[in-house]
């Protein structure tokens, strides 16, 4: 990690972390959502 870079090129760096941070949190929610559903499955057919 170099951090001898041009303010522009670093805006755009967090930038796509930012995306990329919140596109990661949303595949999160989006499994535990899927996973808290089978559990469901799961204790509905016992």
């Amino acid at each position: 990690m170099i951090e001898e870079t041009t303010p522009p090129q670093h805006q755009h760096r967090d930038e796509m972390a930012d995306g990329w941070g919140s596109f990661f949190m949303e595949k999160a929610k989006i499994n535990i959502f899927e996973k808290s559903l089978e559990k469901l499955r799961f204790v509905t057919k016992l």
